[in-house]
């Protein structure tokens, strides 16, 4: 039975025994320092095994985890990949100590190899599959190896993710933990049985020995360091990590400024239509604890995009992991100074029968409100060395195509587009423009999957791949640039695509201090197409730039041109089809009228932003000479737009009363909540 309810608590750490504290006074700082990093590099020895053990595009891009746990579950490091899959498993370990650790029917034994992918057990989603073995030294449990990764084909109801979903039995496999192996060996009938489960078979299989490939490197390993050092020195490791790990976090808050931080994001689908969600974060900072309170977030949905309370603690860990404690080990100590309140029947504490399909890209909005949060308690606190990491969210959005069907070799697929995904951009620093094309927030490490390869294992073409203009926030720092990428389908069987992208209307990824937010995202789908012949006949005709694409569309020369949300259903696709797939830009820092001249004419040159961007954002004027920016017109211009403000500018309370008159309209707000607060429910939680 699912523990999801007290799944969150399960995140911290017992007290350590009186044996484990005496373990852990023993070992050296030379020999912590040392071994630690050991430790990673087992898990990095692992996830490059991983990569090159499997075969589905997150798994290639390097959306994984392989890490090492205590004989309790808890996390002691790991690398990423995607800090996200390294905290989730942790519940699921400590569901198998407790369920079959004492069980005659199944136990835990050396050798043995579990799977799960239940989200109500320890996961993101069903596509979130890992697998994990316990290592053992002289009949003792001494720890756990795990190693994790998104499996984006499950069997649902349509092929990849889907947001048709409307409750957990349109998710195709869900596996609480389930024992697949025996004496290091896997059992063909549950294997088998997992992959019958799939569309894709074949490529189930293959991944799933890859997790076991690398679950069984770091187990090995570790039992290398315990020939080598002991077992009490490894127990007394792995124990020190998680005492170092929470003491070093309790010093940095110290540091920093008490108070509540503040972050409200809206999102504009239900994944089956448009509808409006609110995402508040309140994180609380008092001495050397936080409390991070998302009770005045909007209701669950009958859509895809719930989650469960561990979901999100893991999404705040991607940003705490990856950047505001990276000096640190990232264990599961850091959960012993930091707390988390829900609102059962949220969005983010669903009833256990709410599909959470969509779950991970569902909480986009909490990976971007933890970094803006933050950057606002680092930035009122003056005397924290830690300023450096101020700023602005990095992008959470993107297309996110997922397609199935059969490829122009005959073979069964069913996958996402990496492209889309990992060449997000950065948000703006504190002290520096954004990266363009940065990565994935989800999974900071990973890479685009190449071009050629993309093209000869799947159906289309990518008809161009460069930075997309206007895409990253404006402000005194800029946002980094998105990349466009859309696909021309060429060679089909038969292909089904579409896109999981959110943000049509409203921005995901805010702006910092006065920057803008990124840009939404539609979806645009180029129909009946006459670029296919082109292609072979006049293919300098075709459109090689995201403008050229822009241009053929406003003049009529793609065919019939369809504007939709960016969450599209899964649909069959011909060849000449054109589909959008871009990824987002991240958030801009500070007020635009203060950034220098020459960086908006070097944003110009680059194609970053646009000429009506200058102009009309940045305020900048240009010599009808030479054609470059005129400095001096441009600062008594800026200044211009500076005393404007102020005679636009109201009272609070003005402001106040007309904001609160508007209202958005009723059908918008179904599954929103209480208006404006998102505080109550106004519909019945989730029921079949």
């Amino acid at each position: 039975m699912a523990f999801v309810d007290d799944i969150v608590e399960s995140l911290k750490p017992k007290p350590p025994t009186e044996r484990e504290l005496a373990l852990a006074e023993k070992v050296p700082l030379d020999d912590f320092t040392i071994y630690y990093d050991k430790i990673y590099m087992i898990c990095d020895e692992a996830k490059e095994l991983f990569v090159r053990s499997g075969v589905t595009t997150m798994l290639l891009s390097g959306d994984l985890i392989a890490g090492v746990y205590n004989a309790q579950g808890d996390l002691i490091n790991c690398v990423c990949g995607a800090y996200i899959h390294a905290v989730t498993a942790s519940p699921a370990i400590k569901y198998i100590i407790q369920r079959f650790k004492d069980d005659p029917t199944v136990g835990v034994k050396e050798g043995d190899i579990f799977f799960f992918n239940d989200i109500l057990y320890g996961s993101l989603h069903s596509p979130d599959e890992a697998v994990v073995m316990p290592i053992f030294w002289e009949g003792e449990l001494i720890g756990f190896a795990g190693a994790a990764v998104q499996q984006t084909e499950v069997g649902a109801i349509d092929p990849g993710m889907t947001p048709r979903a409307k409750s957990r039995w349109d998710e195709g496999l869900k596996m609480p933990p389930v024992k697949i192996g025996e004496n290091y060996k896997l059992k063909t009938d549950m294997i088998e049985a997992l992959a019958n489960m799939c569309r894709t078979p074949e490529q189930h299989i293959i991944d799933t020995k890859a997790r076991t490939i690398a679950a069984d490197t770091v187990r090995r390993r570790i039992q290398d360091m315990v020939k080598e050092k002991g077992k009490d020195f490894v127990i007394g490791l792995f124990t020190r990590i998680l005492l170092e790990t929470e003491k070093g976090a309790r010093e940095k808050l110290k540091r920093w400024q008490d108070g509540t931080y503040r972050t409200q994001i809206f999102f504009d689908s239900l994944g089956y239509k448009e509808g409006l969600q609110k995402f508040t974060m309140e994180l609380i900072k008092e001495g050397d604890r936080i409390l991070f309170d998302f009770t005045k977030t909007s209701q669950e949905t009958d859509g895809p995009w719930n989650s469960f309370p561990h979901c999100v603690a893991a999404h705040v860990c991607s940003w705490l992991y990856g950047a505001v404690y990276a000096d640190l080990p990232p264990s599961s100590g850091i959960f012993l100074s930091h707390d988390f309140k829900f609102r059962k029947g949220s969005i983010l504490h669903a009833h256990t029968l709410a599909s959470t399909n969509l779950s991970p890209p569902g909480l986009g909005p909490i990976i971007a409100a933890t970094q803006a949060c933050f950057a606002k308690m680092l930035y009122s606190s003056s005397d924290s060395e830690d300023k450096v990491a101020v700023m602005a969210p990095t992008s959470v959005t993107s297309g996110a195509n997922y397609f199935g069907g059969v490829n122009q070799w005959g073979r069964g697929i069913g996958d996402m587009m990496s492209i889309s995904l990992n060449t997000m951009g950065e948000g703006a620093k504190c002290h520096a423009d954004g990266t363009n094309a940065w990565g994935f927030s989800w999974c900071p490490w990973g890479k685009a999957t190449d071009v050629e390869d993309a093209e000869n294992e799947w159906p289309w073409i990518y008809l161009h791949a460069e930075h997309l203009v206007d895409s990253g926030g404006f402000g005194r720092r800029r946002g980094g640039a998105a990349v466009a990428s859309p696909v021309m389908v060429f060679n089909p069987a038969f292909v089904a695509l579409a896109s999981i992208g959110v943000n049509s209307k409203f921005a995901l990824t805010p702006g910092l201090f006065g920057g803008y937010p990124a840009c939404t995202l539609p979806g645009i789908v180029a129909k009946e197409t006459p670029l296919l012949n082109k292609l072979t006949e006049t293919p300098r005709e075709v459109p090689s730039t995201t403008d050229e694409l822009v241009e053929a569309i406003n003049q009529g020369q793609l065919g019939r041109v369809e504007l939709t949300h960016n969450v599209r259903w899964i649909q069959p696709i011909m060849q000449g089809e054109i589909h959008t797939v871009w990824s987002g830009g991240g958030g801009g820092y500070g007020d635009a009228l203060d950034r220098e001249s020459d960086l908006v004419q070097r944003d110009m040159d680059h194609k970053l932003i646009s000429e009506w961007t200058a102009v009309n954002v940045y305020r900048v004027v240009f010599d009808p000479a030479t054609g470059e920016i005129d400095k001096e017109a441009t600062e008594r211009r800026r200044q211009e737009e500076r005393e404007a403000r102020k005679k636009r500018g109201v009272s609070f309370t003005e402001f106040e009363r007309t904001w609160l008159s508007r209202k958005p309209p009723e059908e918008a707000l179904e599954f929103y909540g209480s208006w404006p607060d998102a505080e109550t429910n106004t519909r019945p939680i989730f029921r079949l």
